[in-house]
């Protein structure tokens, strides 16, 4: 008879002439069922004991799962043979996955191979890694979306070193990485701000007795170069050595307090003697609390100063041009730019009426100064000047008892201004054409993918209906055509994408022309269903060999293929290669409908066909473009209304021919 015990046990009790056993089958342990046999009359002592062990071990395992689940990093526990043991919800958070996943670390393509590695040979491993969600598209770049991830991996041993789990412990160090960052960049701040400021740090050392700077011209902004204190001091005027070598001493005699005093000094950066504040303090201690280092900064006090000398300094090299009027149009003051850079040489001269100095005799028609005076406001008048576009601000000025002193002129160079303008102006123009060229090819595409879906659709359903073999298979190949022209409309979309994203990778290979055109040549037979229309192959080599993409290349002839067949109702269509210029020109001629020359200008853009009713995306030409262009070559055609096009493409490779 078996008696089955709570938590997992189970009991035997066998008795009559044989003796009493009992025997306990305990669930829950990390290597299956653990079985106990015990023999006696008092068994229901040992269960109870058992019993209240179990539920020790029960107890112990709820609070080990409660800590798991607390763990603020993600968990998760392999068997030996690679199955998940367990894992916690932190995991799942970390690597943005639902808690009911059943994906693992081992079965996660984002995760690096290494660790699949380090498991497999049993080994630990500590690495970190930029981890992108599984939704997110495959790229090593870090995004919003991107987790800097620190993982741990080890195996867990027994009391007799075998390996019996296999440990993956990982946490989101995103925060700490940012935050790190931050600092650092902080900290790029301010030392830019102190390099570009008056403030000249510097640094002694009071065991080597070396002064150093970053960003003084005393040491030509080199904050590795060491200098001696005499050397430094030969900077200083003469009458303030002392106090600096003073101020020295107490630095290597290990005085704590903060310092400040006032020197003149000349670095090679100056052409006269600056009038500074030189102050410091302690910066790092020996286990004594003796001063070992002292940092400090020296401040620019200088203020005696030519004020005239400095404002026409300036005035005369800003790049605009001013000019002061009196209200009788008499120039009053004018800067070099206003009478060098903006206007005729003798312009604007000092005294004299503005409209004389440049040969008139009154003011000039509509005059921007007379506009200002007559408003009380600022007038503008853009004028051009040999080459120049200019524009000229009048502006009157008034005094503290708001009377009117006279009008300053401001005259800047706005040549690269205006013509910024009008790019913006073209750049407008060519959005808005973007966004119409987008409009239309929403409504192609529309048209282009459902013409091929609704004919899979139909004929898939007259499939069902239909019992005669051979309706079946026509049905079948029409099913199949439109299945291809759907996927080289989806394929084109998406090929462009990548090139110009940048995302389409090339892989040069050597092959032989000769048998490729032989190949395009069947390729160009089948999708001509033109019976009007007479494909003619130019293969003029035996054998030809060449270095290139053959993918691309023949997409790129595929395409010019295509697009002659299409646009050739009848006659002939050539094509073929020649080696020239240290290339191959590849080149597709036919007698088809030809281009007009207003539309010429738009035959490589996307999504732009001439003909409305012509079945494709109108992406076949910008895709042979982006292509040729990619492999370092260029492309050209000729055409003739009614007459016919020859495209081309020619790009550079090795060519050899045995």
């Amino acid at each position: 008879m078996f008696y089955f015990c709570g938590g997992g046990s189970a009991m035997l009790n066998v008795s009559a002439n044989y003796q009493t056993l009992l025997v306990i089958a305990l669930t829950g342990f990390a290597s299956g069922i653990l079985v106990v046999v015990f023999m006696g009359h008092r068994y229901q002592k040992i269960l109870c004991a058992m019993r209240k062990t179990y539920h020790l071990m029960h107890g112990q395992e709820q609070r080990n799962e409660t800590i798991v689940e607390a763990l603020p990093v993600g968990l998760e526990i392999y068997n030996t043979d690679g199955s998940l043991r367990r894992r916690n919800r932190r995991i799942c958070e970390i690597l943005g996955e639902p808690a009911d996943c059943k994906g693992t670390l081992l079965t996660n393509p984002r995760f690096p191979k290494k660790f699949k590695d380090a498991f497999l040979c049993k080994e630990s491993i500590r690495e970190d890694f930029i981890y992108r969600p599984l939704h997110e598209p495959d790229d090593d770049a870090y995004d919003a979306n991107s987790r800097y991830i620190e993982c741990h991996g080890r195996p867990v041993l027994d009391d007799n070193g075998k390996v019996i789990n296999y440990l993956f412990i990982i946490a989101d160090t995103t925060q700490l990485h940012n935050q790190r960052k931050q600092t650092e960049r902080h900290l790029r701040i301010a030392q830019e701000a102190i390099r570009t400021s008056n403030l000249r740090l510097w640094r002694f050392d009071t065991r080597s007795q070396m002064f150093a700077s970053f960003n003084d011209p005393i040491t030509d902004y080199n904050g590795d170069k060491k200098i001696s204190a005499d050397e430094y001091f030969s900077y200083m005027h003469p009458d303030d050595v002392a106090l600096c070598r003073e101020k020295l001493a107490q630095m290597i005699f290990g005085n704590p307090e903060p310092f400040e005093i006032e020197v003149r000094e000349k670095t090679p950066a100056d052409t006269q003697w600056q009038y500074c504040t030189v102050s410091g303090s302690p910066f790092s201690w020996d286990e004594a609390g003796i001063p070992l280092e002292y940092v400090g900064f020296r401040r620019n006090n200088t203020a005696i100063l030519d004020l005239m000398r400095q404002n026409k300094l300036i005035l005369d090299n800003i790049n605009s041009g001013l000019v002061f009027l009196s209200p009788d149009y008499r120039v009053q003051w004018g800067n070099e730019a206003a009478r060098m850079r903006f206007m005729m040489e003798g312009a604007y001269k000092d005294g004299c009426l503005c409209y004389e100095t440049i040969g008139k005799q009154a003011p000039c028609a509509h005059c921007v100064m007379t506009r200002a005076l007559q408003s009380g406001h600022t007038e503008s008048k853009i004028f051009e000047r040999d080459g120049k576009t200019i524009e000229v601000f009048a502006t009157p000025a008034y005094n503290s008892a708001n009377e009117l002193e006279g009008v300053v002129l401001r005259l800047d160079d706005v040549t690269v201004h205006h013509r910024l303008f009008k790019e913006l102006y073209k750049a407008k123009k060519d959005a808005e054409r973007s966004d119409k060229l987008k409009s239309a090819f929403l409504a192609n595409m529309s048209h282009e993918i459902r013409t091929p879906l609704n004919a899979i659709v139909g004929f898939s359903e007259l499939l069902t209906t239909t019992e005669n073999l051979e309706e079946k298979n026509e049905f079948i190949k029409i099913i199949r055509h439109n299945n291809n022209l759907l996927l080289q409309i989806i394929g084109n979309i998406l090929n462009l994408s990548k090139i110009e994203a940048g995302y389409q990778d090339r892989y040069p290979e050597r092959f032989d022309l000769t048998d490729l055109f032989d190949e395009l040549k069947v390729l160009a037979a089948n999708q001509n269903s033109n019976p009007d229309v007479m494909l003619l192959c130019e293969n003029p080599h035996v054998h030809c060999y060449v270095q290139l993409d053959k993918k691309r290349f023949s997409q790129v002839m595929f395409n010019y293929l295509t697009n002659a067949i299409k646009y050739t109702p009848c006659g002939t269509i050539r094509f073929g290669y020649e080696c020239r210029d240290g290339g191959i020109r590849l080149y597709v001629a036919d007698t088809g409908i030809g281009i007009s020359e207003a539309n010429q200008s738009r035959v490589y853009q996307r999504f732009d066909k001439f003909d409305d009713f012509a079945q494709g995306t109108g992406l076949g030409l910008a895709i042979a473009k982006a292509l040729t262009e990619a492999a370092g070559g260029h492309v050209g055609f000729e055409s003739h209304e009614g007459k016919g096009s020859i495209f081309w493409s020619w790009v550079p490779c090795e060519i050899s021919y045995d």
